[in-house]
Parts: C-alpha cells; structure tokens; sequence
C-alpha cells in the first residue's frame, strides 16, 4: 500500500499536492453519492431496450441533410490516409501538410468525437465514412431483422488491433505514414467485410469504432438508462479501456527502459493483452452480481462513459490534445509566433482527475437509474471507480 500513497515515479513528485491514493478514494465517494442522489425513490428495473447497436447503419436511404455531413467524414478520412501515406520518410523534413497529423487524428480528432457523442448524442452516425464508402459499394439491402439481438464479439479482432496500434505501436503519435496505413487497412477490412455479409450486419456487429460511438451516444437522450447491451460487449469494452489504461502505461516513465530491449514491441503486446483481459474479467464479474441483484446491464451501461473520460483525460497528457489544437492552427495558414500550447503541469493533472471523476460519476448516475436498490448498483460503482482509480494512478505518472 505504500506505494498507493505517493505517486507512481519521482518525475511527478510536486504535481499533485495530496496523495493519488486519496484523490481516487475522494472521487470515488462522489461517484457513490452522486450516484445514490440519482436514484428515483422506489424505482424498479429498468426495462431493457433492444435497440440496434448503429441505428443509422439502419436506416436506407439516408435524410439528404445527412450525406453533406457523411461527405465531409469521407473527406476527413480520406485525408488522413492520402496526406499521411504520401508523408516523406524523413521525419525531419519540411512538408507541413504532415506536421502534427497523429496528433490531430489521435490526440485532437478522437477525443471530440467522444465529447460530441457525450453532448449532442449519435454524431458518429452522421459522418460515419466507412458506412458512407459501404453504401456506395454495396446494393441496397433488405433490414436486419436481428440488428438489436447481436453478438458484438465479431468486432474483438478489429478492436485489439486499433489498440494495439494506439497503445503498443511506439511511434503512433509521430509517424503520419504508419497512421495512414492503419487507417488504409481498417477501411480495407471494413468494406470488405461489408461486401462479404452485408453493411447492416458487419457494422452492427463487427467495426467497434463506430459501436463504442453509438453506445456512448445514447447517453445524450437518457437511452443509456434501458440500453440492452449486446452479447460479448463486455469484452469489446475490456479491450477499449484496457487498452487506452495500457496507452498510458506505455507514454509514461512506468514503462521506461522496456522500450530499448530486443522484444519490446512482444512486451508491449502482452501487457495490452494483460491489461485488456483484466478489464474484460472485472466488467464480466460486475455483470454478474449486478444482474444477481435484478440490475443487467448496469455495469456495462456505466462503463461506457467511464471509457470515454479516460479516453478524453488522458488525450491531455503531456499537452497532446492541445498540441493537436496548435497542429490545426498551423494548418489553417494562422502565423504562431506565441508559446506552444499548453496548460502548467498542477492544471492540466487537476483537469484530467476532475474529467476521470466526472465520468465516472455519470455512469454512476446510470447505473443508479437502472437499479431498483442501493445494493443493486454496488457492482456499477466498484467497477466505475476502479476504473477511475487506476486511471488517477496513471496520470500521475505521466
């Protein structure tokens, strides 16, 4: 336990001013009480919902309002892996267009998809480029009669590999042409797949970029609330939040001189695999004793954005997000003759906890509405503060 109450390396030693051990248990109590407050007097289960996992991918023929928006997705994609793959090799070369584009991508571009979904609902659904490409390659198709009673687990192999390349890939956030080529091969794989069972059941069932999306885009409407999570989400959610805990691991002095040995890249893959299959296991053992207590789904239901506030803290970590930000300026032709971007090291620490709280203490808020007893969401808020917990370790030791 010692090494709970300090921070996890000496490089961080003055950045928090209090123990990370205690700023996890302080935020752990607010997500119990807020979560408790949140639960309406004699409630009973919520009604689970079997709405279809991307219920845009659904809908044929899209509104006309919609394809500007889907256009302008397929541009943006389009972009990453035209400008990215034709990068020189040099790293230090001039060509600006690639100046910063991981970065953008990974540390700017994901983290507001995420925060969209949170505050606007399905905004994946209205600039998805891979169900846009899909349409266009593919006939229309009849409805898929069984798009609410899926089995997620199809999307595990595309899931591991984006994290794999977020969190195990060493040069992710600074090797444009490596990102081209993960883009190229994840459109290459999702086409085909819609070609090979259709559009509407791969993308429901087996492309976990735009799944997470739309789960977490139900938050915005309360559906989260009767949201009946599909069969094998558990693990698909293991490996997203195992792998974006694991990413921090892997940028922060933790991991340090693993990265100089002969099999650093075979290291790092079993620690995402660790990391993944740890997280998978805790949200399969909450499932269970919530649902032992009348609660299925609530555990699943409030990891969900728990995930997204880590995915969005810890795209601040060393200044990332913001170095994206100051990237897009400089793209846009705007002369920066100021300081780089970035936040003094106390500040950015309190926002990443204060952003892992606050999202922890929504899916406590979820869990609370879909149980019919304090006891009921126990399980949501052990996982939701875990969760947190480990997240506020890792960020001290950035």
């Amino acid at each position: 336990m010692y090494v709970l109450a300090h921070p996890l390396t000496e490089a961080v030693s003055t950045s928090l001013p209090v123990s990370p051990a205690v700023v996890a248990t302080i935020g752990a109590g607010i997500v119990a009480g807020i979560a408790r407050l949140a639960e309406p007097a004699g409630a009973g289960p919520t009604a689970q919902l079997a709405t279809p996992s991307r219920p845009w991918a659904q809908v044929d023929p899209l509104p006309a309002t919609m394809w500007l928006t889907r256009l302008a997705g397929v541009a943006t994609l389009a972009g990453v892996i035209g400008i990215g793959r034709f990068a020189p090799a040099d790293p230090n070369s001039s060509f600006s267009p690639v100046v910063g584009l991981p970065e953008i991508a990974l540390a700017t571009l994901f983290p507001l998809l995420l925060l969209s979904a949170v505050v606007l609902g399905d905004v994946w659904g209205w600039v998805d480029p891979w169900d846009t490409a899909a349409r266009v390659l593919t006939s229309s198709e009849p409805a898929d009669d069984n798009a609410a009673d899926t089995d997620v687990r199809w999307a595990l192999p595309l899931a591991a590999g984006w994290m794999w390349y977020v969190a195990a890939f060493r040069s992710a956030l600074t090797d444009p042409r490596a990102l081209a080529a993960a883009a190229a091969l994840y459109t290459l794989v999702t086409l085909a797949g819609c070609l090979a069972i259709g559009r509407r059941r791969w993308l429901a069932r087996a492309e976990p970029f735009g799944l997470f999306l739309s789960w977490l885009g139900q938050l915005r409407h309360q559906r989260l609330t009767s949201w009946a999570p599909p069969k094998g989400s558990a693990a698909v959610l293991g490996v997203i939040a195992g792998g974006l805990l694991f990413a921090e691991v892997r940028t922060s002095s933790l991991w340090g001189v693993r990265d100089l040995q002969p099999n650093a890249a075979w290291l790092a893959a079993a620690g995402l695999a660790a990391c993944a299959a740890v997280a998978a296991a805790v949200f399969a053992w909450g499932e269970r004793r919530a649902r032992r207590y009348g609660a299925p789904g609530s555990v699943l239901a409030a990891v969900v954005p728990t995930s997204a506030g880590i995915g969005i803290a810890l795209s601040l970590t060393d200044n990332r997000f913001l170095g994206g930000v100051e990237s897009v300026i400089r793209w846009l032709g705007v002369a920066w003759s100021r300081p780089p971007l970035a936040l003094p090291a106390m500040a950015l620490l309190l926002t990443q906890v204060g952003i892992l709280v606050l999202g922890a203490t929504v899916g406590g808020r979820v869990a609370a509405r879909r149980s019919p007893t304090p006891r009921a969401f126990g399980p949501a808020v052990i996982v939701t503060c875990v969760l947190m917990g480990a997240a506020v370790l890792l960020v001290t030791a950035a």
